[in-house]
């Protein structure tokens, strides 16, 4: 997809996004993420808050229980 050029904002370049790219990507004003360059591109990632979880004992005791029983084989998985 191709864009509009570069633009000046103040001391800043900046760019806009087609609505297409907005909706897909689920950003708005205000919404903060990271900027990183790799490899000579841009790599923009929105930050959306994440969904709590309900942690139950239900949960919190199976979880242990599964940890006991595998003990050795998560190990084993860990030296890899």
């Amino acid at each position: 997809m191709t864009t509009k050029e570069f633009q000046m904002w103040g001391n800043s370049i900046s760019m806009r996004f087609p609505k297409e790219v907005v909706d897909e990507l689920g950003i708005h004003p205000g919404l903060k993420g990271t900027i990183e360059t790799q490899e000579g591109r841009i790599i923009i990632t929105p930050e959306h808050k994440a969904k709590k979880v309900h942690i139950t004992k239900e949960l919190v005791d199976w979880t242990d229980k599964f940890i006991t029983q595998y003990r050795p084989a998560l190990d084993a998985l860990s030296q890899k």
